[in-house]
């Protein structure tokens, strides 16, 4: 059934691709936003749990993209550098996460240290998306109305009995970074995430996934509504089906 129009498709991989992971891409205006967890151009310290640095927002003008193979992208993005932390000790970190049905790029976490370090010159078109800096651990997954209300999921900045939940942010986004940030009242650090936001157009109709404790599934679809983008968000609805 997906093979019908498949003369009319031309698929191919971006030149943004890289040995980590750019995800969740969302189209506005003449630009290209996605999320990844590639290393910044200075060196941070990464993720303890697996070794990997925080996602954060990236964008690139879409008249800057190109396609390349699968071969050309392992040829010329080099793999992570990793250095030892200093810190007396070792413990193992677990494996590189992949939450889909694909294999890691590269798990090197083996017998490194959970401090650890990663340094990489960007080597893409792609910029950091300004305004995060005050975002603890990952952010990411956005979506953005006509009057450039920008939303996106960030972890909670403290977790809850070793669990850290996911809320949603909402900004407004300019050609200078997101100002105006500010959590919307969803979520619950205690019990469960709000995350993956869709806005409509209008930006009065907000559409996200919880994994809510009376839903129906692991995560399901909800929904909040408002008159006009100058009101707060109403009530957590759900859907009902028909």
């Amino acid at each position: 059934e997906m093979k019908k129009d498949s003369a009319n498709w031309k698929l191919g991989f971006l030149d943004i691709n890289t040995v980590h992971r750019e995800f969740s891409p969302f189209i506005a205006g003449d630009e290209l936003f996605f999320s990844s967890n590639k290393p910044l151009n200075k060196k941070t310290k990464a993720s303890g749990w697996d070794g990997d640095n925080y996602t954060r927002l990236w964008k690139v003008p879409i008249a800057s993209l190109h396609n390349m193979t699968e071969d050309q992208i392992k040829a010329t993005q080099p793999l992570k550098t990793v250095t030892k932390s200093k810190k007396s000790g070792s413990k193992t970190l677990a494996g590189v996460y992949e939450g889909a049905d694909t294999k890691p790029h590269n798990s090197d976490a083996g017998n490194q240290n959970d401090q650890r370090y990663v340094s990489e010159k960007n080597s893409t078109a792609a910029t950091l998306v300004d305004g995060l800096n005050g975002i603890k651990y990952n952010a990411g997954a956005i979506s953005m109305d006509k009057k450039s209300h920008f939303y996106f999921s960030a972890n909670y900045p403290k977790s809850e009995n070793g669990i850290n939940r996911i809320r949603l942010m909402e900004g407004i986004y300019t050609s200078s970074g997101i100002t105006k940030k500010h959590a919307l009242p969803f979520g619950n650090p205690k019990s469960y995430s709000v995350m993956h936001p869709a806005v409509n157009q209008d930006g009065t109709i907000l559409v996200f996934s919880s994994d809510k404790p009376e839903g129906k599934g692991g995560c399901d679809l909800y929904y909040a509504k408002r008159s006009d983008v100058n009101q707060p968000w109403g009530e957590l609805l759900t859907f009902k089906a028909k």
